[in-house]
């Protein structure tokens, strides 16, 4: 049996806050130990009964913690539709002793207005910050009298996304009415087409929310929130590479910016939302896409039925013209002078993941892509393969995003070929390698297309997270 972890400072800090106060949000950066945090306050707090909520791939971490900080005397089961699983879920409904963990998507299924815990975790709260979603109706059922609500990004996208989870925390202290809160704490502008759609339904018409009031305010609104540092500070170096996009690329991006079609050799990419040319023009910025027919997995706007359709695909040829591959490959060439050396890589695109990985394979790397869909089995071996059985991963952002510990002790180099459009994947994601147990400066290679709109986006991303960064650091100064 392992020896228990000693929290660090700002841990026992935390871990005393929890036990202090009952009802708790932490926000805590990535890899900055919020599983032995949650499982310490627990066993500080002498409950008996512990539900976790947690991303899937979290299951083996909180096992492992909870067997070595209670030194194999707490049971420890994982609720799923099996049946040692369901057998898992009278128990824990039955208050049986144990720590007890369950994946989002299941929990969401069931009311737990009879769980009787002692203690409930959510990991990743940022999940639940949508108050019409069904993971926030199912979250209100449950009760205990410990609650604590985790994550690096605990409102999600949006700062009002504090709501949902202030509710299930401190129904007390919040008030019941969203919108009531909204304009107590945030400016909001009329949507015009809101309201048109709104007056041909006959039902009222919600404003967009703009931004907070006071910059803050919010966070220091909350009962009992607390933030808690990493104990790794070192900050990664930045290397913009901006690269000019192949002559194909760009005749592409053009007809398509300008046009709204383009020619893929004799099929048209035609484009009639603004959202979706966004989503192309990213595409293009990678590589040359090509299209193909299949059939297609779709669900009805309105019965939410799933149903296949024969329509066309957007993919990428092994062959497709991409100056960010050949970047990579110029990035690699260097890091490899003289021994391989670990490398990350990071895209949004899971078509583009497949492409990278084959292209480096072609040219003798030892590469794997790491993307949504794999089974456990595969997703345990990539994870624990990466630096012994290959060099190099490459990572869709959603796929490294929660539940990932380790490679930071195996790599310190990672190139983001593009980011995502959701800021709180991005930011997960670049805890991965910049976390606790990196023993060395991490590299980090962005790499960027000229004259596309991935400058806006990358630059409005950073933007938005060091304003939200900044106001509850500035509202926790001002409190202490």
């Amino acid at each position: 049996m392992l020896t228990p972890m000693t929290p660090f400072e700002d841990q026992r800090r935390a871990i005393d806050y929890i036990v202090e106060n009952k009802a708790v949000l932490l926000k805590a950066p990535t890899g900055a130990g919020k599983t032995l945090v949650g499982v310490e306050s627990a066993l500080r707090a002498g409950a008996n009964t512990i539900l976790v909520i947690a991303p899937l791939n979290t299951v083996k971490g909180w096992r492992e913690t909870v067997e070595r900080q209670y030194q194999g005397t707490m049971p420890f089961h994982h609720i799923t539709s099996r049946v040692a699983g369901k057998r898992a879920h009278g128990a824990v409904l039955s208050k049986e002793r144990g720590f007890y963990i369950i994946g989002r998507e299941y929990f969401k299924r069931h009311g737990w207005s009879k769980l009787k815990a002692d203690f409930i975790i959510y990991d990743e709260c940022h999940g639940a910050t949508n108050w019409g979603s069904l993971m926030w109706k199912m979250l209100k059922t449950a009760k205990a009298p410990y609650l604590l609500a985790m994550s690096a990004t605990p409102f999600g996208n949006k700062v009002e996304g504090a709501w949902a989870l202030a509710r299930w925390l401190w129904p007390k202290e919040t008030p019941r009415g969203y919108w009531n809160w909204i304009t107590e704490f945030f400016t909001t502008a009329t949507n015009i087409h809101a309201e048109r759609l709104a007056e041909e339904k006959g039902i009222p018409a919600n404003p967009d929310v703009v931004c907070e009031k006071v910059p803050g305010s919010v966070w220091k609104s909350l009962p009992h929130a607390i933030r808690m540092k990493s104990v790794y500070k070192a900050n990664p170096v930045i290397h913009t590479v901006e690269v000019e996009l192949a002559p194909a690329q760009r005749k592409h991006y053009k007809e398509l910016e300008e046009e709204a079609i383009t020619w893929l050799d004799e099929h048209p990419l035609a484009i009639d939302l603004p959202i979706v040319l966004n989503i192309r023009l990213r595409q293009i910025c990678l590589a040359v896409p090509s299209i193909t027919q299949d059939w297609v997995r779709r669900k009805d706007k309105d019965t939410e039925e799933w149903y296949k359709e024969w329509a066309d695909v957007v993919y990428f040829d092994d062959d497709a013209k991409s100056s960010k591959a050949d970047a990579v490959l110029e990035i690699l060439s260097d890091l490899y002078a003289e021994a391989p050396v670990p490398v990350v890589i990071y895209t949004d695109s899971r078509i583009y993941a497949t492409l990278l990985t084959k292209r480096l394979q072609s040219k003798g790397y030892a590469a794997r892509q790491f993307v949504g869909g794999m089974s456990a089995a595969e997703r345990e071996w990539k994870k624990d393969g990466f630096g012994t059985e290959f060099d190099i991963i490459v990572a869709t952002i959603p796929t490294v995003a929660e539940g990932l510990d380790g490679w930071q002790r195996v790599a310190a180099n990672e190139i983001w070929m593009n980011v995502s459009y959701n800021r709180l994947l991005n930011i997960q994601a670049q805890g991965r390698l910049s976390r606790t147990g990196q023993k060395q400066t991490v590299n980090r290679w962005l790499i960027q297309a000229k004259d596309t709109i991935e400058a806006k986006q990358i630059g409005k991303l950073k933007s938005d997270q060091d304003l939200m960064d900044a106001a509850i650091e500035e509202s926790e100064e001002e409190a202490s």
